[in-house]
């Protein structure tokens, strides 16, 4: 084979591998979504929703990231209104 065929197929089966592992990676987040979305699980009364991240998966994001997922367990653990306060919530802005 030539050489840049050589070339072509080592990169070509870097990204097969490369692909490979992140649709690994979403296949195991899909049935984590499953099993925490079970309809037996939420029924619970303090169902196991999310997953806790070591410090190394913390590091492989960014820092608007980390921002963003801070945002979005600070929205998470927020205490619920009442139905009587949200009657009184405007419908539309």
């Amino acid at each position: 084979m030539t050489g840049w065929v050589v070339l072509f197929l080592n990169k070509f089966k870097r990204k097969l591998l490369n692909f490979i592992k992140n649709f690994k990676k979403m296949q195991d987040y899909a049935v984590t979504l499953a099993q925490q979305l079970n309809v037996s699980q939420l029924k619970k009364k303090t169902p196991t929703l999310g997953k806790h991240l070591t410090p190394e998966e913390l590091d492989l994001f960014k820092d608007d990231q980390i921002s963003q997922l801070h945002d979005l367990m600070q929205e998470a653990i927020k205490p619920k209104l009442d139905s009587a306060e949200d009657d009184i919530l405007p419908k539309k802005l």
